[in-house]
């Protein structure tokens, strides 16, 4: 039996034991996931100046539409995982279409986790935490192979910091471009 297999029997596992832990399980999964998005919209605004939290915003954008748009759909495609409920024939605490692997829930939430972070650490740590119960709710609901959520968080963080080093690439230029034009007193001289 595999790894993933094991991790997923053992937190599925305790579905249908307790009514409010299947319900609390459904909102953490589904619905408390915009709840996060917009809380952590609200905490980059919140910090830094305007253009601080307009280029966060950029590279969380930039981050989803790659990892979500081209390498999350990319890895649908070619891999196209079943789903666990569909694998192993058991009905799920609610519905989810589509390949498993990777996590598109997953993505979104570590993206906003790591924007949150760079710019708030302490609430940052509290928005890893929100991903991982969210990822943990949605293995617990039947939905997810811990294996999806995984390479949702692993594809979230290479999209974010490969956009955030091209964006903080082409800061520097531009600041090399400025620091290069003579200033009006280097002419006067």
């Amino acid at each position: 039996m595999s790894f993933d297999l094991q991790v997923f029997e053992l937190i599925h596992s305790f579905v249908g034991k307790m009514r409010v832990l299947d319900w609390f399980s459904i909102f953490l999964a589904e619905y408390a996931t915009y709840l996060i998005v917009i809380g952590g919209i609200v905490i980059i605004l919140l910090n830094g100046s305007v253009r601080e939290r307009i280029k966060r915003l950029l590279v969380g954008a930039l981050a989803l539409v790659l990892s979500l748009g081209i390498f999350g759909q990319l890895l649908h495609f070619f891999i196209a995982r079943p789903r666990p409920f569909l694998e192993l024939g058991f009905n799920p605490l609610f519905m989810d279409t589509g390949a498993a692997f990777p996590s598109r829930h997953a993505i979104t939430l570590f993206i906003i986790a790591l924007i949150v972070f760079s710019s708030n650490r302490k609430w940052g740590y509290w928005f890893f935490g929100f991903a991982l119960i969210n990822g943990l709710a949605r293995i617990y609901a039947g939905v997810h192979w811990p294996a999806d959520i995984l390479g949702g968080f692993i594809l979230a963080a290479i999209c974010f910091y490969a956009i955030r080093a091209i964006v903080g690439r082409e800061d520097k230029q531009k600041e090399n471009i400025v620091k290069d034009i003579p200033q009006s007193s280097d002419m006067n001289a």
